[in-house]
């Protein structure tokens, strides 16, 4: 009987230690994690690009965000070098994107400022954060696991 019940809490503790030490591995692989971000200005009647590498079949995101400016639009461009549309977006302001390449290929991710007639010209400051393949999924459901592995943990 005695030799049970310290099996059984020594099976708990090691239960409790997985479940900790898998927290702490998740949670280093996600302080790992590389996203690359960029802030530019952007001038009336102007267009930007910046290149970006994209492999086959990796899925790259996107967050993007503009300052504001009365009297401009801005559209998104997503090309590949062929000039095929990845992505055609008008009058953006704040947003995110995916997208995935059929072949390993250079993108171009172009902002394209216009001004309307009657009013000043302003540059626009541009944010972009782009994320590669794992970094670009979402982390809500990483999220729910962390808690239920937590909740867990409270309870043994």
């Amino acid at each position: 009987m005695y030799l049970n019940r310290t099996l059984f809490i020594i099976i708990s503790r090691i239960k409790q230690l997985l479940a900790v030490i898998s927290v702490a591995l998740l949670f280093n692989h996600l302080t790992l994690l590389q996203v690359e971000a960029i802030r530019f200005n952007l001038e009336t009647n102007s267009k930007r690009c910046l290149k970006e590498e994209m492999r086959k079949d990796v899925l790259v995101s996107g967050e993007y965000q503009l300052t504001e400016s009365p009297g401009q639009r801005t559209d998104l461009q997503i090309t590949d070098s062929k000039g095929h549309h990845a992505l055609n977006r008008e009058n953006v302001d704040k947003g995110k994107f995916a997208v995935t390449s059929d072949e390993d290929d250079i993108y171009d991710i172009c902002f394209i400022s216009y001004l309307n007639h009657g009013h000043s010209p302003q540059p626009r400051e541009v944010t972009l954060e782009l994320k590669h393949g794992v970094e670009a999924k979402n982390y809500d459901e990483v999220t729910f696991c962390l808690s239920h592995v937590y909740d867990y943990h409270e309870t043994s």
